[in-house]
């Protein structure tokens, strides 16, 4: 399953894996909002390769030529095939070639990381948690693999590993604005408003033109039944936007509140 959270009210919803756009409405506050699948960049870019080349299309291997039947043939050649499966979101293919790869190389922290990616897209966050505990085995300070940690306990409702997932990201990287931003996030949905409020503060200290992060800001403090705090938020997201689709919901919520 996937996981979103309703731009409007911030209530998690279970969704099944986003594979094309598709139109959503929330069941507590009726909002009708769109989701869209990760696209091709981001996918990209949270993918470790091994080598600075160009990338191919297909099989990762020069046109011409078959790809390894196993990563004893070309261990390279065949990491570079299990990139190029989860590039094209064959996932499935990816986790099992990358579980090949493993064996051979059981100190591979890139291709367990890759692997915690693949199992996340198929929605097997358990899997993908494990993969990248494996990763700080061998690399302690990988802060994206916190990171990832966090994002997939998050997506399975396990908030309390979320927050210390990213509270290891921050550890390492003091100034990690979107590590703030999810660990507010995840006190949010455990009702912990002063503790999201907090972290929301700072990261908006980090990044001022945090449009969420001053929405939720918001929300917490709308929660508090702290109306003027939670009014100044709301009016700085129509200020850095005033055109968009945040604005419109800051906007509804300072009228909720003065009705």
């Amino acid at each position: 399953m996937a996981h979103v959270n309703c731009p409007k009210c911030s209530k998690r919803l279970r969704l099944p894996p986003v594979q094309k756009k598709r139109g959503v409405r929330c069941p507590a506050c009726r909002h009708k909002f769109v989701v869209e699948p990760p696209d091709q960049a981001s996918r990209r870019s949270d993918i470790r390769t091994k080598s600075e080349g160009p990338e191919t299309e297909s099989s990762g291997v020069p046109p011409g030529q078959q790809p390894p039947l196993s990563p004893y043939d070309d261990y390279d050649a065949y990491y570079d095939m299990a990139v190029n499966r989860q590039l094209r979101g064959e996932y499935a293919d990816a986790v099992a070639a990358y579980r090949k790869l493993i064996a051979v190389r059981p100190d591979d922290a890139e291709a367990f990381y890759n692997m915690g990616g693949a199992c996340a897209c198929l929605g097997q966050y358990d899997d993908a948690i494990a993969a990248y505990r494996k990763v700080l085995a061998i690399t302690p300070d990988d802060a994206e693999a916190y990171r990832k940690i966090g994002d997939a306990c998050t997506a399975i409702g396990k908030h309390d590993d979320a927050i210390a997932a990213y509270q290891e990201v921050i550890a390492l990287r003091s100034d990690d604005d979107p590590a703030y931003f999810a660990m507010g996030s995840a006190y949010e949905e455990l009702g912990e408003y002063v503790a999201a409020i907090n972290a929301f503060e700072k990261a908006i200290a980090l990044n001022p033109d945090c449009l969420r992060g001053y929405y939720l800001l918001g929300v917490a403090y709308e929660n508090l039944k702290q109306y003027t705090p939670a009014i100044s938020a709301y009016e700085k997201v129509v200020a850095l936007d005033p055109t968009g689709t945040t604005a419109d919901e800051a906007r509804e919520a300072i009228d909720r509140i003065r009705e």
